[in-house]
């Protein structure tokens, strides 16, 4: 098995990842205002991620990973 993977504030606004020529990742933001920015929420293939991390396996499947960013920290994310 795989460790999770820890997510946090991408530095980029789009970004494609070929896993192996069948399948690929895509990593979106959307709402970068500038710097500092904030995770205000993300998806996962359409469904909320609720933590801080995403299994392996999930992403090596492939898939779209959104982030939606913010000014101003959402305390309420990842709880």
């Amino acid at each position: 098995d795989f460790p999770d993977w820890e997510i946090t504030t991408p530095l980029f606004d789009e970004i494609q990842i070929d896993l192996d020529g069948k399948r690929s990742l895509s990593i979106m933001t959307r709402g970068r205002a500038g710097d500092p920015a904030y995770i205000k929420s993300a998806r996962f293939n359409g469904a909320p991620v609720k933590g801080f991390s995403i299994p392996s396996k999930d992403l090596l499947a492939g898939g779209r990973l959104e982030f939606e960013l913010a000014a101003e920290p959402n305390k309420e994310w990842g709880k």
